[in-house]
């Protein structure tokens, strides 16, 4: 059986209750139950202890109440109850008094029949639940709005704002009253205006005003706008249509990320590419780039030459067998997986046809990890050595004819015996020494090695044998003006025909440009690392970088038995120091609390920016004692940092503090960070600005 609508009947007269129930149920084919008292004391009661009534019928004259007090009463004990108010006489002021109080309508006995009693009950019914949805939704639609990061608007389709979240302050520096009133003109620079009229316009185009029902549709792009005090602010936006219930368009709905950061970190990895291109077209050597399908991702203008390509145009994107110049095409190939596979530097010799001769090129594969250390790169750089080669196997045939060459060599020849002392030496050595032929033969080459290297030459001298009769190294020399250059060096053993040693003879050029160019290559390598672990803001490292510097710290102190101090700090009320202050001080303020860490740290240990506005420290060998003396060194001098923005000196912050140490509160990364963020959520229950530690 269908349950009955309970209805609350308060009449004291019988007979007008009797006539009102009767009226009800014929009306509402006895779909109410009507439950009748006769005092307001008696339904009150009712109202506070029952529940399930769906409305209340009250009559303004009763034996303990009349009147307003009769309606304030019914409103205060029902308040989310509709109420219907009867009366045997007809008082217009009365009833619109009542209706304002929140009274749902105003019956008057003896003109009422039961259809408008009934469609009085259903009215007041269905008002009482749509006003409680609609209140239920503001209240939603107000707490998100108050709570939500990004901004969200609504417009009409002739592009008049109707509001916007408080959001909005904290990207443009503007209230939505200031918004509301001053409109877009205020942030948004003629440029970006321009889309916004462009999105503006399509939204009014009818086949799509016709589509906006199916809600397919939608615009989504960037543009700059105008911060309250002229920075500019990067902004993605998203717009939808805004329908109505019956699902026609009435304007637009947009939501706005602030993506001005991402831009920065955009344009810093632009420059850094463009810095990496230059040098890489600038090497004197072939240089090449490989993907992991070994596809050609850069190439400089040497190896462009070598190929006889006008362009790269014609080769990046483009699979390494698409030149057909390398004739060892499958050495060279699995050389490069062998390198993407297990991250070895190889060496190889190329052989290239180039205008129908074949040259040879060494060449060096290096492995790149991206930014998570994967091997998704492989850097293939080399040299033409093939008039070298050439003159090395002449060199075998006749010694005449290698007295020849030799002498004529733009490259650096001698021979020597084990001792290092000097039989022979070319002309382009003495040159290169600034001596002549008779002050160094019969003499030890030794002191025109740099005393680093000596130790290397001698090794490696030491290291030629019948069985391995060739080696090549390189290592640094004083030239005739006293200068420090690089040298490579191919020595060989020259045997007699009983296979004994005789001397050795060794083949030198001057590679200092190449090595310049590799170290600088090196150094560029090693700035895109620190990059990848280094907070752009703070100049501290990052959580990457954290989690790695723990686990080796772990590893190490597990290895010696030592101990790992961590302090864990957030800087308290940020989020109300960048609402006062903007997010510029916020920012700035971030900038000086990483250089204060960074001057109050021992050596060995890493200071990270952990989350927005949360640090933490690593000791490496310090106990909890350690840590937490630290801990309070650290808060006592952010106390007392001094900060100003735009001539202004801002409020002093405080922060507070977690300490932990390994082992004592854990042997892994995730149990150390989880002890110190324990006793910093303690630090923060106790009233904040304060050092908790494990131990306390």
């Amino acid at each position: 059986m269908e349950s009955r609508t309970k209805l609350l009947l308060i009449e004291d007269n019988p007979g007008d209750a009797r006539l009102m129930q009767i009226m009800i149920n014929e009306a509402g084919a006895h779909l109410f139950q009507v439950d009748w008292v006769t005092r307001l004391e008696e339904g009150l009661n009712k109202l506070r202890n029952e529940e399930g009534y769906a409305a209340v019928l009250v009559d303004l004259t009763l034996p303990d109440s009349e009147g307003e007090d009769t309606i304030q009463r019914t409103l205060a004990a029902a308040p989310n109850t509709p109420v219907i108010i009867m009366t045997g006489f007809e008082d217009e002021i009365l009833a619109s008094r009542a209706i304002r109080r929140g009274v749902e309508d105003y019956l008057v006995k003896g003109q009422a029949d039961g259809r408008l009693i009934y469609r009085s009950i259903r009215y007041a019914i269905q008002r009482k639940k749509l006003v409680r949805e609609l209140r239920e939704g503001q209240e939603r639609y107000q707490l998100l709005a108050e709570n939500i990061r990004d901004v969200v608007w609504r417009s009409d389709l002739q592009a008049n704002l109707i509001d916007i979240t408080p959001s909005v302050e904290q990207m443009l520096g503007y209230t939505p009253e200031e918004i509301c009133r001053l409109g877009y003109a205020a942030t948004t620079p003629e440029p970006s205006q321009k889309v916004y009229d462009q999105v503006y316009a399509e939204a009014n185009r009818p086949e799509n005003l016709e589509k906006a029902a199916s809600g397919g549709l939608s615009w989504t792009f960037e543009v700059q706008l105008l911060h309250k005090d002229g920075s500019p602010r990067w902004v993605e936006e998203r717009v939808v249509y805004l329908l109505d219930e019956t699902r026609c368009p009435i304007g637009l709905l947009g939501v706005a990320r602030d993506i001005t950061e991402r831009k920065k970190a955009d344009q810093k990895t632009r420059i850094m590419d463009q810095r990496f291109r230059a040098a890489f077209q600038r090497a004197p050597f072939l240089m090449a780039i490989f993907d992991p399908d070994l596809k050609y991702e850069y190439i400089n203008q040497v190896a462009l030459d070598q190929f006889n390509l006008k362009d790269e145009s014609g080769i990046l994107g483009k699979p390494l067998g698409s030149i057909r110049q390398v004739v060892n095409l499958e050495e060279f190939s699995d050389s490069i997986r062998a390198t993407l596979v297990d991250g070895r530097m190889r060496q190889l010799i190329l052989r290239i046809i180039h205008q129908n001769q074949e040259y040879k090129v060494q060449c060096y594969l290096s492995p790149l990890p991206d930014d998570e250390g994967n091997l998704t790169r492989v850097l293939a750089a080399g040299y033409d050595i093939t008039e070298r080669l050439r003159w090395e196997e002449e060199l075998k045939i006749s010694h005449a004819r290698y007295q020849a060459i030799v002498e004529d060599q733009t490259e650096l020849v001698c021979r020597f015996l084990a001792d290092g002392t000097l039989t022979f030496t070319n002309q382009a050595y003495c040159k290169y020494f600034g001596c002549t032929r008779e002050q160094l033969v019969n003499t030890k080459f030794f002191p025109q090695i740099y005393p680093d290297d000596i130790d290397l030459v001698t090794k490696k001298i030491a290291s030629i044998t019948a069985e391995n009769p060739v080696v090549t190294y390189e290592y640094r020399v004083y030239n005739a003006e006293g200068e420090v250059r690089w040298q490579q060096w191919t020595d060989r053993a020259i045997l007699n025909d009983q296979g004994e040693l005789i001397e050795f003879q060794s083949v030198g050029r001057d590679i200092t440009e190449q090595k310049q160019a590799e170290m600088d290559m090196e150094r560029m390598n090693a700035a895109l690392r620190e990059l990848s672990v280094r907070d752009p803001l703070t100049g501290l490292h990052n959580r990457r970088y954290l989690v790695e510097y723990i686990e080796a710290s772990i590893a190490r102190a597990a290895r010696d038995g030592g101990s790992i101090g961590i302090v864990m700090m957030d800087i308290d009320h940020f989020k109300q120091y960048n609402d006062t202050y903007g997010h510029t001080a916020g920012d700035l303020l971030l900038k000086q609390l990483g250089s204060l860490m960074l001057s109050n740290m021992r050596q060995g240990d890493a200071a990270c920016r952990y989350g927005g506005e949360e640090f933490v420290l690593v000791m490496p060998g310090a106990s909890l004692n350690a840590a937490t003396n630290r801990a309070n060194q650290l808060s006592r001098l952010i106390r007392e940092l001094h900060i100003e923005h735009h001539g202004q000196v801002l409020k002093n912050i405080t922060v507070s503090v977690g300490t932990a140490a390994y082992p004592r509160d854990g042997k892994t990364l995730d149990d150390l960070l989880k002890a110190a963020d324990a006793a910093l959520y303690r630090a923060k229950e106790q009233g904040r600005d304060r050092v908790v530690s494990t131990e306390m």
